[in-house]
């Protein structure tokens, strides 16, 4: 399944992440599905903006070392963890 999605050329891949250890599972998944790293996108885990802020400064040394782009949780910076946004 994941091999039409690394082919298709709209396809995107985007993994959540909280701690630098999660890394190892988006190369292993990266590797076995030779998805190419402008195809995934990471994305800091947090429901504030004081905690996504702090994750997004390690995840966008890690995305620029790998080739990935940054996904970033406007809405909770907007809007805060609120339902329906």
């Amino acid at each position: 399944m994941l091999a039409h999605w690394t082919s298709e050329p709209k396809g995107t891949f985007k993994f959540v992440i909280s701690a630098p250890d999660d890394l190892a599972q988006v190369l292993e998944l990266q590797q076995i599905h030779a998805i190419p790293a402008a195809k995934i996108q990471l994305m800091p885990e947090g429901r504030d903006s004081e905690t996504l802020r702090a994750r997004e400064k390690w995840l966008a040394e890690i995305c620029s070392a790998h080739g990935f782009s940054l996904s970033d949780r406007l809405h909770i910076h907007l809007y805060g963890d609120t339902r329906g946004t």
